[in-house]
């Protein structure tokens, strides 16, 4: 299926990716949810995995990457649960134009540079 924003420059695609009311919805979806539920379920996963990683890896060096890892994500989560719902109870902005808002603040990806992976990185081992 072709992209319909072909024509379009990287920046131009992005911002009508974001106009897109498909994309809007699924803003308004996540959006319920999120204020519904949280970050419960992506949490629970998130502690799932740090139990594990901690109960099944032997080599230091592996375990403290992985763990180094899983509790950035924790961290990271927490923190937007708390942006997103801090903005709920003290913003008039409706929650699908904060979150394209903040999609918006998102470089277009055709504008990030991707990471090239260090020469003694083996992602075999991830």
């Amino acid at each position: 299926m072709a992209d319909t924003h072909d024509h379009l420059a990287p920046a131009e695609r992005w911002d009508a990716l974001l106009r897109d009311p498909a994309l809007r919805q699924l803003l308004a979806d996540a959006a319920a949810d999120l204020l519904a539920n949280g970050l419960t379920e992506e949490l629970g996963s998130l502690r799932l995995s740090l139990l594990q990683v901690m109960t099944n890896e032997t080599e230091s060096d592996r375990l403290v990457s992985q763990v180094t890892r899983l509790v950035t994500a924790t961290a990271q989560a927490l923190r937007v649960q708390r942006t997103v719902l801090q903005h709920a109870t003290e913003s008039g902005e409706p929650m699908t134009a904060f979150l394209a808002r903040l999609l918006g603040e998102v470089p277009a990806p055709e504008t990030v540079p991707l990471a090239t992976p260090s020469a003694s990185h083996d992602p075999t081992e991830d």
